[in-house]
This record gives structure tokens, sequence and C-alpha cells, in this order.
């Protein structure tokens, strides 16, 4: 690619820090780490143009973001603390420098944040379409949380808001950026550039039994709990708070809010079952941002949806990748 050496220099350039754990960091054929004690978690994600993201509505700086905010939900997940990033960009050549600048100014604040390294990746070509993929390396502290974790008499709770995201994604697509920012910004921004509960990841470990973030739907990932524990689970969709402002924007266009927040993907929130007897340790560390929603049973996997009398199933109603157009 053109370029492609000017633009990794600038890159090295706005990204200095060294940590401990790198030897060596951009610039060279590979990062070199020295490993740390504790249990290395690793995830990667991949966001594809008009797939993941659409350039009519979102900046390149917002795509830098978003990037790095799905990785660092997937470690928050496990109950980790994030470390080391690598960064993949495919971009057509007329975009290139322009898209890749403007794609670290929304990745980098993000990972200076969290405390997370960039320390390599790669920078391509792309004949059409722009593609990114995000490595993002960890460490568990007390052992990652993992989703197969709950058993009968857990309660669930969810840490994070439900359903912004996916508010914020309708109205952008229906309004266009410049109008659902004037009108949603808070939800428009929660789609944009979302809040992965790292701190509360890291607050769970050792009280969460299981653990999974809310990426594609709170109805798809309760079914994915109770798939990998072997368990029932309940909830009461009218335990999950939003707010008076999230109704009046879910009835300006035109949606219900409990399908919002049951179905609506992307907000990072954190999904987790506990002891009850953990309810004052949990409380201790993370206040009441906490929510209750359900209860653990024993039984086939599968997730009942409880309102008032009526007991039904709830059924894995998401975003689905491969059968969406």
């Amino acid at each position: 690619m053109t370029g492609e050496f000017k633009i990794i220099r600038g890159l090295v350039r706005k990204n200095p820090r060294i940590g401990k754990q790198v030897i060596v960091g951009i610039g060279d054929d590979a990062a070199v780490l020295r490993p740390c004690r504790r249990p290395m978690v690793a995830t990667v994600d991949a966001l594809v143009e008009g797939v993941h993201f659409d350039l009519r509505y979102c900046t390149a700086a917002d795509v830098g973001h978003r990037a790095l905010a799905v990785n660092l939900s997937d470690v928050a997940a496990m109950g980790a603390t994030p470390r080391h990033a690598l960064v993949s960009i495919a971009v057509p050549k007329a975009q290139a420098e322009s898209f890749v600048n403007e794609f670290y100014r929304g990745l980098f604040p993000l990972a200076r944040r969290h405390g997370v390294e960039v320390v390599g990746g790669n920078l391509s070509r792309s004949p059409s379409g722009i593609f990114v993929d995000v490595t993002l390396l960890g460490e568990a502290g007390q052992g990652a949380v993992l989703r197969s974790g709950a058993r009968p008499g857990d309660w669930v709770a969810v840490v994070g808001p439900l359903g912004h995201a996916a508010l914020g994604l309708w109205a952008l697509r229906k309004l266009g950026r410049r109008k659902a920012l004037a009108r949603y910004a808070a939800f428009c921004r929660a789609q944009l550039r979302p809040t992965p509960q790292v701190e509360a990841g890291k607050k769970l470990a050792g009280i969460a039994t299981s653990l999974i973030d809310v990426s594609d739907g709170l109805s798809s990932e309760l079914g994915h709990l109770a798939e990998a524990s072997s368990v029932e689970i309940e909830i009461d969709p009218s335990r999950i708070p939003h707010s008076p402002s999230f109704e009046r924007a879910a009835s300006d266009l035109g949606i219900a809010p409990q399908a919002l927040q049951l179905m609506g993907g992307e907000d990072y929130a954190l999904l987790f079952t506990f002891r009850p007897r953990d309810r004052a340790k949990l409380e201790r560390r993370l206040g009441r941002t906490a929510i209750v929603i359900g209860r653990v049973l024993a039984g086939r996997p599968r997730v009942w949806q409880v309102e008032g009398t009526r007991r039904r199933r709830l059924a894995p109603l998401a975003f689905d990748l491969f059968r969406s157009p």
C-alpha cells in the first residue's frame, strides 16, 4: 500500500507508551511480550463495512472506538483485565491515510482509558470496503469466569443499560446521523461509542458464578447461559429499568421499549448469575448498579419469561448475522 510505512510511523509516534510486559511494540515484524503469571484470556472480533458499521452515519473514529469496545466487553465478560491489543485494518487505497488516522483517534483514547497497549497489527489494501480485526489479550487475576457456572438457586442480574444502542441504531437508520444526534444524542452515542463494563467485570470476579456480555440481545444471551450451564432460567422483564426519556424516544420511533431491552444488542451490558448469600458483597463492590431480574432453576436448558401469573418461553430472538440481510 502506498504510504503504508508512513502511516505506521505516525501511529508509533501517537502510541509511544511501552509497559513492563511489552518488550517490542508497534513497528517490528511481531510484538514481543513478557508473559504474566496469571491466566491469560484472548479474544478477537471483526467489524466489516456494510455488516457491522455504515459510514453514512458512523465516522472512522466511531469505528475505531467500537472495534476495541467489543473486545473490551468480551474480556470484561471473563472477569479479566485487558492488557494488549493487535489491530488489523484492510482499507481501499483512496481512503487509507484519512480513515486509518481517524480510526485511531477513536481507538487510542479508549485504550488509554482502560490501560490497554496497542502492540502491533497489520495494514492492508482492500479492493472494496473496509475490514477491521482486533485481537485483545488480558489477564484473569482470580481465574476466568465462564458461562457454564450457573447453578439452581442462583439469582440472575444485569449491570449496564439495555436497549439503548438498538434504539440509537434505529434512530440513525431512520433519520440519518445529523437529525438522530440532534434528537436522541444519548442513544446514538450508545450505538456509535458503546461503554464496555470493564470495571464491573473485574469486580464481579469471585462473585459471579457465570458471566456473559450482552452483545446480541438479552434473550439470546440468556439462552447461551442456560445452555452452557445446563439449567433453566426464569426472568421478570418488568424488573429491567428504563428511563422516561428511553420510553419517550421508543414511542416516538414506534418501537416497544421491552422489545428493545430483550432483543436489542450492542449495549455490552453484563449478564451474570450469583449466589443469594453474596448479595451484600455484590452491593459493596458495585453499589446498586446491578439489577436482579430473575433466578436459575433446575431443568432442561431454556428461558422463561414471567409476567404476573403468566409464564411463557422466551425465545432467543436477536440479530443473527447469517440470517439478517
